[in-house]
């Protein structure tokens, strides 16, 4: 598990989604990998970057449907194709 600050915790012990609130800096950090692929292989137009494009991007080729609101990408997300998303793990951990 990645943290950002040395000794910084998000989460409680008690808390129980402790696995989830664990493992996002991992998503975090592997979304960031898939973002950098996304800006490389489509047009940005106008410096925009599409947030809703950048999801059919991810669910396409990763086989993951991250969750969007109001334009901002969450930490949740559904695992729409098992192959895809081992494909995902193995690729950018």
């Amino acid at each position: 598990m990645k943290i950002p600050v040395e000794g910084f915790t998000d989460y409680d012990e008690n808390d129980p989604d402790i696995k989830f609130r664990k493992n996002r800096w991992d998503y975090w950090s592997m979304l960031k990998k898939v973002r950098e692929e996304y800006v490389s292989t489509v047009e940005i137009v106008a410096g925009i970057f599409d947030t809703y494009d950048f999801g059919d991007f991810v669910e396409q080729n990763y086989g993951i449907k991250i969750s969007i609101v109001d334009g901002r990408i969450t930490d949740k997300f559904a695992i729409v194709d098992e192959k895809l998303y081992t494909y995902f793990v193995l690729k950018h951990s």
